[in-house]
Parts: C-alpha cells; structure tokens; sequence
C-alpha cells in the first residue's frame, strides 16, 4: 500500500534488496562447497536471488554481468558448470557463444524467460552447444538438480515448470 506521498513501495522494494544482498554476503565459507557454479546476468536481482539460492542448495556460486568478465573469473575459479541468462535482446546470443568458447570443459546451462513456441529457441541453444535449456520460472532449488545432472554428464536437457 502507499501512502499519500507514494514513497511505501519503493521503500519496500529498497529494503528487500538490501536483505537480499546481506543474505548473499553471509554464507558459509567457499570451502564448505564442492561444486562451483558461475552466474552470468546482466539483471542484478537475478545474480543475488541466484547467487544466495545456490548457495543456500550447496553450491558455490559466483555472478558476473557478462561473458567479457567471465575469461579472469574462469581462470580463477575453473566452475564445473555456467549457468548464462538470456534476455530478450538477440545480441545476447553472440555473448553465449562467446561465453561456449571459453568455458570449455565446464558445461554451460542456458536460462531465459524469452522462447518461441516453436522450438526453435531450445534448437538453437543445443546447436551452440548448450548442456541443458530452461525456461523461466526456475526456483534455484530447480537449477541446482539441473546443475547436479549436467556435472553428472546429463546433455541435452530441455525443462520447464510444469
């Protein structure tokens, strides 16, 4: 509800960032985790809400904007998986293949909300040599067993919420 002057919400909003955020940062140490996973997005939310719910599952998870971070970030933390966030802007397809390239041998998972009803946004996917393809909404407890069955080897993988 908001108040006369229309400050409630985006009081709200601000606040539940920040918990978000706190959350992320307070998490046990990099050493209780075995499994590395890397979060490329260019949405700020998406990499906290993710970040935090994976860790939360027992996955180590690091976020990055985008795949031109991702060449230090790979030499450093070598994720046995990356889990990359298309938008909806085409461009973004060219930074996949990209982040493909460099992330090998770590299997790339592709996560967007934007699909054609056809298929053809799955095909492509596979075609640039994604491990696994999923439509948004996934709650982080989802990813993480599709990560787990990726790092087990499981390719080809196409999930959505039924």
């Amino acid at each position: 509800m908001s108040d006369s002057a229309g400050t409630a919400p985006r009081f709200v909003e601000i606040r539940h960032t920040l918990a978000i955020r706190s959350l992320v940062s307070y998490t046990a140490p990099r050493s209780a985790f075995v499994t590395n996973v890397l979060i490329v997005s260019a949405y700020a939310d998406f990499r906290d809400i993710y970040t935090f719910g994976l860790r939360h599952e027992g996955l180590w998870a690091e976020a990055i904007k985008s795949p031109s971070e991702a060449e230090v970030v790979l030499r450093r933390m070598r994720p046995d998986a990356i889990t990359f966030h298309l938008g909806h802007d085409e461009s973004e397809w060219t930074d996949c293949a990209f982040l493909l390239k460099m992330a090998q041998p770590a299997p790339v998972i592709l996560l967007t909300g934007w699909v054609h009803p056809d298929g053809r946004t799955a095909r492509k996917a596979f075609e640039l040599g994604c491990a696994a393809f999923v439509i948004e909404p996934c709650v982080p407890d989802d990813l993480a067993s599709i990560i787990e069955r990726v790092i087990a080897g499981e390719r080809g993988i196409n999930w959505h919420r039924p």
